[in-house]
């Protein structure tokens, strides 16, 4: 039976990995779920690709019509591991809420860990949760490339969910951002951030300057590639001039 309405009580995250994903170089990240104080987030050591957690969950239960709340002292176990299958390779994750004295969910539908969502506005992003994996990619793929990615969430007995597939160009060396024109700009002058046309392009640079050959100090952060950006310094001549380095951020 489908029960979207009760806390989930088991949740399984499944993501394929890419056909050209170094089994050898995948690494489990944090994951968790929750918010505030009653958040609950899993770190497994560096480099590891299998984890394991089991520890004391305390679940209130609310009645469904009339009657007092039902408090219970269960477990909750959390597993992630990589799946070396060679024609399926994947990175699962599985949170399972269990009766400590019988291995199995609580007999009580309704005892469960993760709500629904959307929560109380009080509590919202309480029901959602979050992983984390790292892997490299085999040296055949080049710059300009593109990855895509995507995984399935299954609650309880419910259909399987798949989120919005997530895409990434890649880069084989650092992409190279300039400044169009001289790095020379006099008072009142604009600077035109340039991008590289290939690969995934810098997200956002600072910029760093000097004024009339003082050092460098960052001037703007976080600028994204493309935008202009003014010289605003304060007029104190009709000769004064400013350079402007760019560094990656």
């Amino acid at each position: 039976m489908i029960n979207d309405i009760a806390p989930a009580r088991r949740v399984a995250v499944d993501m394929p990995l890419p056909e050209k994903a170094e089994l050898d170089s995948v690494e489990l990240g944090e994951f968790g779920f929750g918010i505030g104080t009653d958040a609950v987030t899993y770190r497994p050591d560096a480099g590891a690709q299998t984890f394991n957690d089991e520890r004391p969950f305390h679940v209130v239960v609310a009645p469904r019509f009339e009657g007092d709340e039902t408090e219970l002292d269960l477990s909750l176990r959390a597993q992630a591991w990589l799946d070396r299958d060679p024609e399926n390779p994947a990175v699962h994750w599985l949170l399972s809420l269990l009766d400590p004295e019988t291995g199995v969910a609580h007999a009580n539908p309704d005892a469960g860990f993760l709500p629904p969502e959307p929560a109380e506005e009080d509590n919202e992003g309480a029901g959602q949760g979050f992983t984390n994996v790292a892997f490299r990619l085999s040296s055949e793929m080049a710059t300009g490339d593109v990855v895509t990615a995507s995984a399935g969430i299954v609650f309880d007995d419910n259909p399987e969910i798949m989120t919005e597939p997530s895409s990434n160009r890649l880069d084989r060396t650092a992409p190279p951002t300039s400044i169009d024109g001289s790095t020379q700009i006099p008072v009142g002058g604009y600077a035109t951030i340039v991008p590289t046309e290939t690969g995934s392009g810098p997200g956002l640079v600072d910029v760093w300057r000097s004024v009339d050959g003082g050092p460098l100090v960052l001037w703007r952060y976080q600028v994204a590639p493309g935008s202009v950006a003014p010289i605003d310094m304060e007029r104190r001549g009709s000769s004064r001039k400013c350079s402007a380095q760019l560094m990656l951020w």
